[in-house]
């Protein structure tokens, strides 16, 4: 049985089976922790209580020493087709004092629940934002966009941890063959698959240029005049034809370059 911060379990326990009990507690170095189970027979009401004291090594936190909270993440592949780097976007929320940088703090690792291996994988902050819905009753929640790369095989599941809540840590750095470059006012972006323009006025895509999947004058789509696409995210309903470009650069522009992608808004 496992329990988090307090909790019951309403279970019958064998008298001749043997019963472990795990308590996941937020780690903080050589902290101790006084523990309390109280134990029903049944047959009364009288609670037997068992206290237990428990000590922190003075550095640990798994699976990276120095981190104080975790989460998990399971993604399951349902349709039978492996996804291989498939991208995600995910939102994390916490208690603001619980962490001080998502950006500094956050490490995403893949984890293996058969052999407990675990394995980083590089992750990207895109947004971060702190409110509070009652700010007079309510606590301050920080909340944090990430992006990453999964590997789900068919039918399978991934099991991916969050983990933060070091306020020693330094943001990481990860290798990636993603760039963002700027060349006469427009934007270009590359990795070894493919290199890709973005319109000058409205940002969108104006050009894509495959590197390994076509040869010749079929390695490029081009327009002079427009952007390749017109409603990126929107689905009209009932209309013959729409599309957004053309506008001189808006008041409010961001562009946000990473190892995992390049987000332009």
């Amino acid at each position: 049985f496992m329990r988090h911060e307090g909790g019951s379990i309403n279970e019958n326990i064998p008298a001749d089976k043997a019963v472990e009990l795990c308590v996941r507690c937020p780690w903080e170095n050589g902290k101790q922790h006084h523990f309390q189970l109280n134990l029903f027979d049944g047959a009364s009401s009288r609670p037997h209580t068992l206290d237990f004291e428990g000590t922190a090594p003075d550095q640990g936190g798994w699976p990276f020493p120095g981190w104080a909270y975790h989460r998990v993440l399971v993604l399951a592949e349902d349709f039978g087709i492996d996804q291989p780097k498939s991208p995600q976007l995910q939102f994390i929320s916490e208690e603001a004092d619980k962490i001080g940088s998502w950006e500094k703090e956050l490490r995403i690792a893949k984890i293996n629940p058969d052999t407990g291996d675990v394995q980083e994988i590089p992750s990207q902050v895109l947004y971060v934002n702190e409110k509070a819905d009652e700010p007079e009753k309510e606590k301050v929640y920080s909340t944090c966009q990430v992006a990453f790369l999964a590997d789900v095989e068919a039918g399978g599941k991934g099991f991916y941890g969050f983990f933060y809540g070091n306020p020693e840590a330094k943001a990481s750095s990860y290798p990636t063959d993603l760039t963002l470059s700027e060349k006469d006012g427009m934007k270009w972006i590359e990795n070894d698959f493919y290199k890709i323009s973005l319109h000058p006025k409205s940002g969108q895509i104006n050009g894509f240029y495959t590197k390994k999947f076509a040869k010749g004058d079929k390695k490029g789509l081009y327009n002079e005049t427009y952007p390749l696409h017109y409603n990126p995210d929107v689905w009209p309903r009932g209309r013959n034809w729409s599309h957004v470009s053309d506008w001189n650069p808006p008041p409010n522009v961001s562009t946000t370059a990473g190892p995992v992608c390049v987000v332009h808004r």
